[in-house]
């Protein structure tokens, strides 16, 4: 495993690289608030099969925390760099990786580059309103909209987590996505939790008809229809 920094746009971006580039390569995408360390284990035990690409976010792990008049700390100018990284390192085909905030991040890069999309792996991350637990996406539609003094108590008094309503708006980007990637082949891997419903797997596998999906549970076990990923994920 190298550790290695790249210049994205006028920022020093840190990512970690394994395996060799001329084989498949998979960019992991991490969750909030961490860095590529998350994945300090699995690169390892992917790096024989593939070219493995784990960077660190604007702002997180290593890499540049630029001013907002820079970059601002929105999902779409984070995924400008990170797609930018990605094509500097691995023009081709590229299979994503997605856990928890890297989902947004992810499903930006692929929306705006289907044709190089050849997988997608999904863990702990919702990609429909439906998928949210009713009473949870409550609280993220108080949160929702320009920040004020008064959100900003209110996210304080539910946990960090809370003040990324803009997961919400991943819908219309899904679907477009998921009428995109027809054919290829999608993993969603996860336990529910309180912010979750059973009625992710439904609405996923509604949005996925015609590409190859598997739903597996946090022990890696493969769900093969949406109610039995229901249940295996329960």
């Amino acid at each position: 495993m190298y550790f290695k920094t790249a210049d994205v746009a006028g920022l020093r971006i840190f990512y970690r690289e394994a395996g060799d580039p001329s084989k498949p390569t998979i960019a992991l995408l991490h969750g909030f608030p961490s860095s590529s360390h998350q994945f300090h284990d699995l690169i390892p035990l992917l790096a024989d099969r593939f070219h493995v690409i784990a960077p660190d976010y604007p702002g997180m792990g290593y890499s540049d925390a630029p001013p907002a008049a820079v970059l601002r700390p929105t999902f779409d100018d984070v995924a400008g760099v990170i797609d930018a990284l990605v094509a500097q390192r691995a023009p081709g085909p590229l299979i994503l990786y997605l856990h928890d905030i890297g989902g947004p991040i992810g499903l930006r890069i692929a929306t705006a580059h289907p044709e190089r999309i050849a997988g997608l792996i999904f863990q702990n991350f919702t990609m429909s309103v439906e998928g949210w637990n009713p009473e949870r996406l409550k609280v993220y539609e108080r949160l929702g909209g320009p920040e004020t003094p008064e959100k900003l108590e209110f996210g304080r008094g539910l946990g960090g987590a809370c003040r990324l309503p803009c997961k919400l708006a991943l819908d219309p980007l899904w679907l477009s996505l998921a009428r995109a990637l027809a054919g290829s082949d999608i993993i969603s891997w996860e336990r529910l939790s309180a912010i979750r419903s059973l009625a992710e797997g439904a609405a996923t596998k509604r949005s996925l008809a015609a590409s190859q999906t598997s739903f597996r549970d946090s022990s890696g076990n493969t769900c093969r229809t949406a109610a039995t990923a229901a249940s295996c994920a329960s």
